[in-house]
């Protein structure tokens, strides 16, 4: 009798042991769903460019810049360019000073286009773009210079755009 108690007492400890356990095992296997529920419902909150900027779409922002800040210049009308910079980065006075400069010394330009070289994601909102740029600058006394520049701009996505906020 005593050696069947304690068989028995053994299989209901085991019984309490699995139950212990496979109730720890669904319990965290609940928080871990709950988990990621809320990290798919975090990430579907995010603005869609939230963690994302694609080759195609860097080259496409830049260029739209690169060739409105040519039309800028050429038009003395900054309001052209000024959607693609951020109004609160520094970057933005330096490009409204250059748009200036250029007009008061008569310098016009001619866009010849930029080519996206390299893209890094420095953060969820925020990346490095190398390119190359090329223009035709026409100064005031009639000459003209074909350049080259190799920038790297930084893109961030901020509230629900991307913006320039440097160059480099």
């Amino acid at each position: 009798r005593d050696a069947e108690n304690k068989d028995l007492e053994d299989k209901i400890k085991a019984i309490e042991e699995y139950a212990q356990r496979n109730k720890i095992y669904l319990y965290k296997k609940k928080r871990k769903e709950e988990e990621e529920k809320r990290k798919q419902e975090e990430l579907a909150n995010k603005p869609s460019g939230y963690g994302h900027l694609s080759n195609a779409d860097a080259q496409s922002f830049i260029y739209n810049y690169a060739s409105q800040m040519t039309r800028a210049i050429n038009e003395n009308n900054f309001n052209l360019v000024s959607p693609y910079i951020y109004s609160s980065s520094p970057l933005y006075t330096q490009q409204i000073n250059l748009v200036n400069s250029c007009v008061s010394q008569g310098i016009t330009e001619s866009f010849g286009g930029v080519t996206l070289n390299s893209l890094t994601k420095i953060s969820d909102t925020k990346w490095d773009a190398k390119v190359t740029e090329k223009e035709t600058v026409y100064y005031a006394d009639g000459s003209q210079k074909s350049k080259t520049f190799n920038w790297t701009y930084t893109l961030e996505y901020i509230g629900d755009q991307f913006y320039l906020t440097g160059i480099k």
